[in-house]
């Protein structure tokens, strides 16, 4: 029975380095806790110039406020932390603040935060918290930030990924491994939420002159009726259609005169003003082949060149 008891307390305890959550009691009665990934593996990275990393999320309320890390910092790092929300990994701030690095713990990994503007967001879409550094020195890890390794059946934060930029060309997206954040926030009531990009759906080939059928589709976080507009990429008026219900699919046939790629355009715009961002949609139109009577006859004449000579002796 000894035996067995010193394995499992062995077993518990090589568990909980591997996979062990980190909590913080910290508390702020304007905002309240949204999501969190509080599991850490004894993993982390760095984030330094030109290293950038990043946490995807899916937020509950749609005002976020700030977010918790889990990370450290060396002792005397040349430039500061700044983190920043966006809703694309590659794409520009929505908001951000630069955290002084004495407001980071010290060589060991502990809970710190990142207080910056209030933003508005959409409840259950993808946002990214997004850790680079002020200008200091090219490669210096001065910056490390928490991390837990998961697997496909225990992924420790289902509803993201960790992603990061290094020395590699573009962004790389670890699956089944999250940062250790928390975010916060709070549902503004009278606040109103764009429309969601509209879809768009139809033909991507088509032929000149014909009448072809598309198909537009966007959901408003509050359900609000909403109004598509859609411009056909041919120098032709835009169309405005609606107000329709959230969610419910709008039809409209268009015939494009000249062959061509065009790009179809559609955003849609709720009934108090809320806009979305413009959708996009490729269609190659190509020049109808027309059979003539004069077109059977000349491949009629190549086809059977004698034919010419009885013509000639019927003539």
């Amino acid at each position: 029975m000894k035996i067995k008891r010193f394995y499992q307390i062995t077993f518990y305890m090589i568990i909980c380095v591997i996979f062990t959550p980190v909590v913080n009691s910290d508390t702020n009665s304007d905002d309240y806790l949204d999501q969190e990934q509080i599991y850490c593996s004894n993993s982390y990275l760095a984030v330094e110039t030109p290293c950038i990393l990043a946490q995807s999320f899916k937020p509950t309320l749609n005002v976020l406020t700030r977010v918790s890390l889990y990370g450290w910092r060396n002792e005397m790092p040349p430039n500061n932390l700044i983190v920043s929300i966006r809703n694309i990994y590659n794409g520009k701030d929505l908001t951000s603040v630069i955290i002084d690095n004495s407001d980071i713990p010290e060589h060991n990994s502990d809970w710190f935060y990142a207080d910056f503007p209030d933003v508005s967001v959409v409840p259950n879409s993808t946002y990214y918290i997004v850790l680079t550094t002020t200008s200091g020195v090219i490669g210096g890890s001065f910056f490390w930030w928490s991390y837990a390794e998961g697997n496909p059946t225990d992924d420790p934060y289902s509803k993201g990924d960790m992603w990061l930029r290094c020395s590699c060309p573009g962004w790389l997206k670890q699956e089944f491994s999250d940062f250790c954040f928390k975010t916060y926030g709070y549902n503004d009531e009278g606040l109103n939420l764009p429309p969601g990009n509209p879809l768009i759906y139809g033909r991507i080939n088509g032929k000149l002159g014909n009448e072809y059928e598309y198909s537009f589709v966007s959901i408003d976080p509050d359900e609000d009726n909403v109004t598509y507009s859609i411009n056909w990429g041919d120098g032709t008026n835009e169309v405005m259609i609606g107000p329709c219900e959230s969610g419910s699919k709008v039809s409209v046939d268009h015939i494009w005169l000249k062959q061509g790629k065009y790009t179809i355009h559609s955003k849609a715009r709720d009934v108090y003003g809320g806009e979305s961002e413009w959708s996009s949609f490729e269609v190659s139109i190509m020049k109808s082949k027309s059979i003539t009577l004069k077109n059977i006859f000349e491949r009629l004449i190549q086809g059977f060149p004698f034919m010419v000579k009885i013509l000639n002796q019927i003539v």
